[in-house]
């Protein structure tokens, strides 16, 4: 690298020792920046979302690299427990994100939610026999798909709607369990359940094969988290990432894919 001929001409004035310090100096300001690593675990329902929001955030940090790691949200706290290096977890809810903090796992004063969604009732585009979650206990509807309760929230959620309108003894002997939103769409769509508790979000993203029904209201709103892990060694960057996820920019990406305000 040829330096500025005034900086050559200070450097040759100086000892020896300085000479050698501006030199080291220079040429490491002239070396291009280090890519900085962002791992981000995201829930299966906000895959697709952040896979779309995630470049519009490393185009405003030059030099940032965001790499996403899908699960259910309560497996990627298990990952976190076993030392997986994910800075950021995205799309927990309240009781995963409360488990989390217990286990010290996520910092509680880094955490905020970003958007909402809704729980609906899905059935293949040309059933007819579902309505309505009533229907649900009729005879001729033999199989049900309802997300793990242990491991998905959206499992919780549906089982509360159920519970909600006394349904749940006649709707049991009827379900199939599945440990994601993906697994318990492809039910529906296969023909191996005749109905799903789903987010709206997922709904949507399925596409003409299905249909919802009905929006079924919960005891409260179904909100989105991002949470900063407390093992994080980028906890300024990640900070950051969450901030944008609750930024304009980010919201209308998320809303043109279903998902409300927080």
């Amino acid at each position: 690298m040829r330096l500025p001929l005034p900086l050559v001409l200070v450097l040759t004035a100086w000892p020896a020792s300085w000479r050698r310090f501006c030199l080291a100096a220079t040429l490491l300001l002239a070396l291009p920046l280090q890519a900085q690593t962002l791992n981000v675990g995201v829930d299966t329902s906000l895959a697709a979302a952040i896979a779309t929001a995630a470049p519009a955030f490393a185009a405003t940090r030059p030099g940032v690299q965001l790499v996403l790691k899908t699960a259910p949200a309560a497996a990627l706290l298990n990952e976190l427990a076993r030392g997986a290096p994910l800075d950021v977890l995205v799309g927990i809810e309240r009781e995963t994100a409360a488990l989390g903090e217990q286990r010290r796992l996520l910092r509680p004063e880094a955490r905020a939610a970003f958007a909402s969604n809704r729980l609906v009732l899905v059935v293949p585009a040309n059933a007819a026999t579902v309505q309505r979650l009533a229907d649900l206990a009729k005879p001729e509807v033999q199989r049900v798909a309802l997300g793990r309760s242990s491991s998905l929230p959206l499992g919780r959620h549906g089982r509360e709607a159920l519970n909600a309108q006394r349904l749940w003894p006649s709707v049991q002997r009827k379900v199939v369990l599945a440990d994601d939103s993906t697994a318990l769409l492809a039910l529906v769509k296969d023909g191996a359940a005749d109905a799903a508790l789903v987010y709206e979000t997922d709904a949507l993203a399925a596409g003409a094969a299905l249909r919802v029904v009905q929006v079924l209201p919960t005891p409260e709103p179904l909100r989105h988290g991002v949470h900063v892990s407390t093992a994080s060694r980028q906890a300024e960057l990640a900070s950051a990432f969450a901030a944008w996820l609750r930024s304009d920019a980010a919201r209308a990406l998320l809303q043109a894919r279903g998902f409300g305000p927080p």
